[in-house]
């Protein structure tokens, strides 16, 4: 199906007991494999039997901002992996989910990822879903992370295609072989991966820009954010406020 990329999540997937079994099978495959990790479990000997081309990890702030989300200590172990990642020959990616704890800490954490060498760094708001509906204060405003989201660089897995929303290459096999849109989308299936992946992939809904409710001029630069995220705010078709107030801070 001409895949580029194939993303293997979790949770912690270094926790699957099966882990192993699949890392050894990537060998096999040209499309380019990508590790999700929070990086606690990355030691210099896990990096070197890791068969994947880019491992993602998780660092959600420095270390107050982070460790006030993952617990402490967590910090310097994610530091060490993307270090013992990179002396492996592992490209290194970083995701950071803004937060209420590390909203001051993006200009100190852009030079500590620049002086770590990270070629591609996602930054991203939590959807008020599981267990963050518990922990709401957690969640900041549009107009507070709004403006943060342009400190991500590289590309992003996420990017949306020609007259396409968010999310026009992706799909996701959830672990009960649910198909998805993303993982967002998990309560939304498409199919049962037993049935093939192109038949699944096949009925995706495409979201087309012209489809949105945005009536912004920058619409095409823009593309409408994330297509979950909007629906949680005002429904799936209507602007992601969070993107807005991206847009806001560049144009200043």
């Amino acid at each position: 199906m001409q895949g580029l990329r194939l993303l293997l999540s979790g949770g912690e997937p270094l926790l699957y007991p099966q882990f192993w079994r699949i890392n050894d099978l990537l060998r096999n495959y040209d499309f380019r494999s990508v590790l999700l990790s929070n990086g606690t479990l990355i030691t210099k000997n896990v990096a070197k039997r890791l068969q994947v081309h880019e491992t993602q990890v998780s660092l959600d702030g420095m270390e107050e901002g982070h460790e006030s989300l993952r617990g402490r200590g967590t910090f310097r172990k994610a530091l060490t992996a993307i270090d013992d990642l990179h002396e492996a020959g592992i490209q290194v990616s970083v995701a950071t989910m803004i937060h209420k704890d590390n909203l001051k800490e993006f200009d100190s954490l852009a030079g500590l990822l620049q002086s770590k060498g990270i070629k591609e760094w996602n930054v991203d708001v939590p959807c008020m879903e599981g267990r963050l509906k518990e922990n709401e204060s957690l969640c900041p405003s549009p107009a507070e992370a709004g403006p943060l989201l342009n400190f991500g660089f590289g590309g992003g897995m996420h990017a949306s295609q020609e007259s396409d929303c968010c999310g026009a290459h992706l799909c996701a096999i959830m672990p009960d072989g649910y198909v998805a849109k993303c993982g967002l989308f998990s309560q939304d299936p498409v199919g049962l991966i037993d049935e093939g992946l192109r038949v699944c992939w096949e009925r995706i809904p495409r979201i087309r820009l012209k489809e949105l409710t945005c009536n912004c001029s920058v619409l095409e630069e823009c593309r409408g954010g994330c297509r979950y995220r909007a629906k949680l705010q005002e429904g799936i078709l209507s602007p992601d406020l969070f993107q807005c107030y991206a847009r806001l801070g560049e144009r200043g």
